[in-house]
C-alpha cells in the first residue's frame, strides 16, 4: 500500500469508505488505486487523486499549512492591516503577500481591500444549499467577518456579516478612470 497516499487522506480525516464515495468509486477501486495509481484506470486515478487535493470548505491551503494551521493563522482583519503598508508607491502590492502569505483568505482580504467600487461577493453557507450573492459597500473587516452594506450607506441599506471562510468569489468592478504609471525598471 502507498503510504503516502493512505496518509494523505489520514490527515484529511477520511476514512477508504468516505473517499471512495467523495470519488465516485468503489470501496475496491479505492484500494487497489491506494495500493498503487497504476493497478487502475488514469481516468478513475485522477477522480481518486482530487479527494486527496480537495479543502472541505473547497479550498486549498497553503501546500507548507495544515489545514489547522490555516484557520488558526492571521485573521482577515489582521491581514488587512498588513496589506496597505505594503503597497508601493505604484499602486502594486510587494510579491510575498499579505503578512507573507498566498492563500485564500489573504487574496480575498486583498481583494476587498482594492475594491473601486461595490464588490460583489458570493459565498456558500454551511448548511445551506446553493450560493448566495451580495453586492454592496465593504464597511469594515472585523476578526474573521466582512461587514458589507447592501446596496450601500442608506437608509434602508441591509447589514451582512460573512466569514471571510465562507467566501467562494469575489467580483470587482473595473475603474478604467485609475491612471497607474508604469512600474520602475
Amino acid at each position: 500500500m502507498d503510504t503516502d497516499r493512505k496518509s494523505q487522506r489520514e490527515a484529511l480525516g477520511l476514512l477508504q469508505s468516505e473517499a471512495a464515495h467523495r470519488a465516485g468509486v468503489s470501496l475496491a477501486t479505492w484500494r487497489r488505486w491506494e495500493e498503487g495509481a497504476l493497478n487502475v484506470a488514469p481516468r478513475t486515478a485522477a477522480r481518486c487523486e482530487s479527494v486527496l487535493m480537495k479543502h472541505p470548505y473547497g479550498l486549498k491551503p497553503s501546500l507548507n499549512e495544515t489545514h489547522r494551521e490555516y484557520l488558526d493563522g492571521p485573521t482577515a482583519e489582521e491581514l488587512r492591516n498588513d496589506f496597505w503598508p505594503r503597497l508601493s508607491n505604484y499602486g502594486h502590492h510587494t510579491s510575498d503577500g499579505a503578512l507573507g502569505r498566498r492563500t485564500p483568505r489573504a487574496i480575498i482580504v486583498a481583494a476587498l481591500s482594492v475594491a473601486g467600487g461595490p464588490p460583489t461577493v458570493r459565498y456558500r453557507e454551511p448548511g445551506r444549499r446553493g450560493v448566495q450573492n451580495v453586492t454592496g459597500l465593504v464597511w469594515e473587516i472585523q476578526a474573521n467577518n466582512v461587514h458589507i452594506l447592501s446596496p450601500d450607506n442608506r437608509p434602508g441599506a441591509v447589514d451582512y456579516f460573512i466569514p471571510v471562510d465562507w467566501i467562494v468569489s469575489v467580483e470587482v468592478p473595473a475603474d478604467d478612470s485609475i491612471v497607474r504609471e508604469p512600474l520602475p525598471k
